[in-house]
């Protein structure tokens, strides 16, 4: 049984359309490149394919598929692979009714600048490499992630494409760095609900240039780890409504100059800000015609909270 797919069909820069309707490819065990760079493919059509054996998928389909692709493998579940790194780098209409990828520890840039993606029992449950996972990845919704095991998630959503609402249900309890997170993304309303950051050290450019972001909800971040950052809310210009964990952990400076928070806003900032009594004092900034929004007594509020 064949036991070796790299670069089976790598470059095959003529190719419309490849059709192998008896093909399991089930004792495969590693498929790095197979369809990397058919940029005239329009089709694959693999109904029987399954995968099933392959732990190594790195750039399986990378750069594959000219406008039009699409790509459907409705038996393929992909179970046993553990590396993913940009295995579908800028393709087109991905559809695996049966792909969970619940073995995946390696998915950087796994859908880095790719496009309408329907998996709808992923899991990615395994998860501990997510950099540039989404990175200018642009569709209607994020595909599901449960992975409690995540340690690094660097711009895994930067300049991610998708206009409206988001919920990313993820804990990120074990995460450390999570550098330009959601950076220039285009949501219109981010929901973390579950989301503790904390164990994150670094989160620098956290949501720079959220052009379009207007609600931020992390009720549950405590960010109490935090050792880096800048920049975090730099050009999200207007941000209103953000709620975050109420719980005195937040140990470092963070400016939300750019930001018209509302009062309940601030507050809520105020209260995730660590006592520091004792130690360094940091700084707490908001936006001047925001802050001179507010009442008098409602100033008095933060300010007795923050001092």
């Amino acid at each position: 049984a064949l036991v070796g797919g790299d670069h089976m069909f790598f470059s095959c820069s003529n190719l419309e359309t490849l059709s192998l309707p008896n093909a399991t490819f089930a004792s495969v065990t590693a498929v790095q490149h197979m369809f990397q760079g058919y940029n005239k493919l329009l089709t694959i059509d693999m109904p029987n394919a399954t995968f099933a054996s392959v732990t190594n998928a790195d750039e399986m389909f990378y750069y594959c598929g000219a406008a039009g692709f699409s790509l459907s493998l409705s038996n393929a579940t992909f179970a046993s692979v553990t590396s993913a790194q940009s295995m579908f780098r800028n393709v087109k209409n991905i559809t695996f009714g049966n792909a969970t990828f619940a073995s995946v520890t390696n998915a950087y840039g796994m859908f880095q600048y790719a496009e309408n993606i329907s998996l709808p029992n992923a899991t990615f449950a395994s998860v501990t490499n997510a950099n540039l996972m989404f990175f200018h990845y642009k569709g209607s919704t994020i595909p599901n992630i449960t992975s409690a095991s995540i340690a690094t998630a660097r711009q895994m959503f930067n300049y991610t494409d998708i206009n409206g609402a988001v919920t990313i249900g993820n804990s990120f309890a074990n995460t450390t760095d999570i550098w330009g997170f959601v950076s220039s993304a285009t949501f219109t309303s981010l929901s973390l609900p579950n989301a503790t950051f904390n164990s994150v050290t670094n989160w620098q450019y956290f949501a720079q240039d959220c052009l379009q972001l207007t609600t931020l909800s992390m009720p549950n971040a405590t960010f109490a780890s935090v050792t880096t950052g800048g920049n975090e809310f730099t050009r999200c210009n207007v941000v209103a409504n953000l709620t975050m964990g109420d719980n005195s952990t937040l140990p470092k400076s963070v400016s939300f100059s750019f930001s018209p928070l509302t009062y309940d806003s601030m507050l809520s900032v105020a209260r995730t800000a660590k006592d520091l009594t004792g130690l360094a004092a940091q700084t707490i900034t908001f936006k001047t015609s925001a802050w001179n929004a507010l009442s008098a007594a409602e100033q008095t509020n933060i300010d007795t909270i923050l001092s």
